[in-house]
């Protein structure tokens, strides 16, 4: 049914239901625009656009984010708000044409994103294997390595990002660097830069690469990789590091820092830029621990442990406790989470909540 502003109340949001169209692979055309704004006119169904953040991001990188604010009971809200806002413009634009030229002229000179400083995301995954086990072969694929293919295309990848990489424009997504390191038993680590490794894979046409190809350009770059000579990489990986956070993925509210981030508006150019080393473990449920022994997860929470404690010897802020996204189960937690952490961090949310936690 066609709502009216002022009939909206918390029972609506109960009652709502959200059918979400979005272009995949391609935004949607004017035509396709069109015919569903028609629809809905003929319907009486209200429509409104919305925009989850700045960044062009790939479908499933969207879906991801839109499943995460519907599990944490945001999603519905928001786009609420945002019909009755552009119900209430459209109301203000009828009675007076010369309002619409003030809020015209206000949405585009708002928002200065030409001062903040880069932040840099470095996520450091610690895999339950040996280097040699990582393999493009169809019949040694795992569990661990598919889950590793998709938290590679999470942390370096969006959409248009081999496109835009030689730009010069302060975008959002230009203000956050991404790295990712990968950190084996043995120790042995290697280190990946988001636009050195997807301008490689581009120039070979690989601008959206299968999981064959990943895994295979994840080998040949092992290859060229020593093993370990008995000696810590983790100064590597803690260098310029302003926080250490250690990820639990496990849901445990009391950990939860999603209340933090919804909480915090959009704070500017104060204090949201840092480099962030985000450590996580690749075998942290119970089909891993099932399907390989418990050593190996004891041995990947220690190392895991040992780079925090060593972050704390630097003296950089860590997390007094891990702290949690609460993903939901049967979700893709690892990937969903760089996601998010991703999706807030282009929106200035994530530092100030993350010192909150340090404090």
């Amino acid at each position: 049914r066609l709502l009216s502003s002022s009939s909206i109340t918390d029972d609506t949001t109960c009652q709502l239901r959200l059918c979400l169209f979005l272009g995949a692979v391609r935004d949607m055309s004017s035509a396709e625009n069109r015919l569903l704004q028609s629809v809905c006119r003929k319907q009486l169904i209200p429509l409104v656009g919305i925009r989850l953040g700045p960044v062009p991001e790939f479908t499933s990188k969207i879906l991801s984010v839109v499943a995460f604010h519907q599990a944490h009971g945001r999603l519905g809200h928001a786009v609420l708000r945002l019909w009755k806002q552009k119900h209430d413009q459209e109301q203000s634009r009828m009675m007076d044409s010369s309002r619409k030229r003030s809020l015209t002229t206000m949405t585009s000179t708002s928002g200065d994103e030409g001062t903040t400083k880069r932040s840099t995301l470095h996520v450091v995954i610690v895999l339950p294997l040996l280097k040699k086990q990582v393999s493009y072969s169809l019949q040694d694929r795992s569990a661990t390595l598919w889950k590793l293919v998709r938290i590679i295309v999470c942390t370096l990848w969006r959409s248009k990002l081999a496109s835009s990489s030689s730009s010069s424009s302060r975008t959002p997504s230009h203000l956050l660097r991404n790295r990712m390191s990968l950190v084996f038993q043995d120790r042995t680590m290697v280190t990946i830069e988001q636009d050195e490794w997807v301008q490689s894979l581009a120039e070979q046409h690989r601008a959206a690469p299968s999981e064959y190809q990943i895994l295979k350009a994840l080998c040949e770059k092992l290859n060229d990789v020593p093993n370990n000579k008995g000696l810590s990489p983790f100064d590597d990986i803690l260098n310029d590091a302003t926080v250490c956070w250690y990820l639990d993925t496990s849901g445990d509210p009391k950990r939860c820092i999603a209340s933090h981030l919804y909480g915090r508006k959009d704070s500017g150019n104060d204090n949201c830029s840092g480099n962030i080393v985000l450590i996580m473990n690749l075998m942290d449920d119970k089909r891993d621990a099932a399907e390989d022994t418990s050593t190996r997860l004891e041995s990947t929470r220690k190392i895991a442990k040992q780079i925090v404690r060593s972050a704390q010897t630097r003296g950089i802020s860590t997390l007094k406790k891990k702290c949690s996204l609460m993903v939901a189960a049967g979700q893709d937690k690892e990937g969903l989470a760089v996601t998010m952490i991703q999706h807030f961090l282009y929106q200035n949310r994530l530092i100030p909540s993350l010192q909150a936690f340090t404090r």
